[in-house]
């Protein structure tokens, strides 16, 4: 369970850091929002696979 806070905080982190650095422009944020995605997924599989063999 502590692995899926401490995810659920580096994404909130994540998303929070993103519309810090888009600045309110648009295109910025369009294009950091795709690294924000991949983060997430990537997270969520971390997630999914920690503690049965798939991990890292």
């Amino acid at each position: 369970m502590h692995l899926t806070e401490t995810a659920m905080h580096d994404v909130t982190d994540m998303v929070g850091l993103a519309r810090q650095l888009a600045g309110g422009d648009p295109l910025l944020a369009q294009e950091l929002g795709k690294l924000v995605a991949e983060f997430n997924r990537q997270t969520a599989r971390d997630i999914r696979s920690f503690g049965n063999g798939l991990g890292p």
